[in-house]
């Protein structure tokens, strides 16, 4: 089962979407802000990670760059969600989704990048 870790600082948000994916087959880590999300990604591996970018303390560029930094292994499937997406470093990212997003485009996404 891919593990993914999602992290966004809505917290109503995380619930939903972690719910969604679970009932699509993924086993989904959640984290409420990237210093969290930093926590949970060096105890364990993920398929893939799909993170806000603005959030208190810890930032998703920050914890995108404490990814690629530590990860010695396959790269997971970076996806950054955001609501200003015309102001986002893509270069950083594989895939930059605008909120709001259909989490069927999410799903999709997911099945055609992580596999199992």
């Amino acid at each position: 089962m891919p593990r993914i870790l999602f992290v966004d600082d809505n917290k109503e948000f995380v619930e939903i979407v972690s719910a969604l994916l679970s009932k699509t087959g993924y086993d989904v880590v959640t984290a409420g802000n990237g210093a969290e999300a930093i926590s949970r990604f060096s105890k364990s591996p993920f398929d893939a990670v799909v993170t806000d970018l603005m959030m208190p303390d810890t930032s998703g560029y920050e914890l995108v760059r404490y990814i690629r930094d530590t990860s010695d292994g396959a790269m997971p499937v970076i996806i950054a969600i955001t609501g200003t997406s015309w102001d986002v470093d893509k270069s950083c990212f594989d895939i930059v989704l605008e909120k709001p997003f259909p989490i069927k485009k999410l799903i999709a996404i997911l099945k055609e990048k992580v596999t199992s």
